[in-house]
């Protein structure tokens, strides 16, 4: 039987102790005084979501943060705010990957960034929907939305993964809706 099978076949969930992950009990936080015996549960049952005795945030604050830094480069259109803004927002040999473009480095990041705003002059990238994230990894949705009417002719999802400091390092970018001829 495949692992996930046997998995959410399982009658229990399986309890962790703090015990067990951090058995001098100081949990890698200064000044913790939290119980020895504090419980983490682990999903080993689709009863245990079905249920609700499992629960799960489905974003981060970090993630959200990442995705506001990714439109802040997004949106720069001064070559130096451009600039500025892909080295906040993505790891030094990042990537940004799309059906048109597939690059490295914060100077061809800045560089592709800005060929859409002179392809699309008087536009702004938004966030359509809520950002989706777990681990290092996050999807959302946008728009190119243009200043002058709010027509939105471009649209796409991305995925993103970020690195400990929370910086991009990869970007896999889809086109859901473009105009004929762009």
């Amino acid at each position: 039987m495949p692992f996930m099978a046997e998995m959410l076949r399982a009658p229990e969930s399986v309890v962790i102790t703090r015990e067990v992950i951090d058995p001098g009990g100081g949990c890698g936080e200064a000044g913790h005084t939290g119980s020895a015996n504090t419980e983490i549960r682990v999903l080993t049952s689709i009863d245990d979501l079905i249920g609700g005795r499992f629960t799960m945030s489905a974003h981060t604050d970090r993630h959200e943060n990442a995705v506001a830094r990714y439109f802040e480069a997004w949106n720069a259109r001064d070559p130096e705010a451009l600039a500025k803004a892909v080295t906040a927002a993505w790891a030094a040999d990042g990537r940004y990957t799309d059906p048109l473009a597939d690059v490295r480095g914060h100077e061809q990041i800045a560089a592709v960034i800005a060929a859409a705003h002179a392809r699309f002059p008087g536009f702004a990238f938004r966030l359509a929907g809520a950002v989706d994230g777990h681990h290092d990894t996050a999807r959302f949705s946008w728009e190119l939305v243009s200043e002058a009417d709010g027509s939105a002719p471009v649209a796409g999802s991305d995925v993103i993964t970020v690195d400990g400091q929370d910086r991009i390092t990869a970007v896999l970018g889809f086109l859901d809706r473009v105009p004929a001829g762009a």
